[in-house]
């Protein structure tokens, strides 16, 4: 992801935007939030959606696991699979890496 934006706080039925790199702007929104636990949002274009679940959990030794799910949905998924499928995929670990460094960042 290039950038997202909510236009309120984190709670669910927030909307906002987000853009991957080199794509359009999306409407975001925000479906469900578990403070400290688990978040999911979905990115919705005319004819796909993609989901976004993130979930916190304690790993032990003072280490955090988070683990990240993406679902794309509609009648534009096979094309989309094609086209940005692997392009999406590879950009997942960064975006994570940046969660966690603004996360941890005092």
């Amino acid at each position: 992801m290039a950038r997202a934006e909510l236009d309120g706080p984190v709670a669910e039925g927030t909307t906002g935007a987000v853009r991957a790199a080199g794509g359009p702007a999306s409407k975001l929104t925000v479906l469900a939030v578990e403070p400290e636990r688990r978040f999911v949002t979905e990115a919705s274009e005319r004819l796909m959606r993609l989901r976004f679940e993130h979930e916190l959990a304690d790993a032990g030794d003072g280490e955090l696991l988070i683990t990240q799910r993406v679902a794309m949905t509609g009648l534009a998924t096979p094309l989309m699979r094609r086209t940005v499928g692997a392009r999406l995929e590879r950009s997942i670990p960064a975006a994570l890496a940046a969660l966690v460094e603004r996360a941890t960042d005092p």
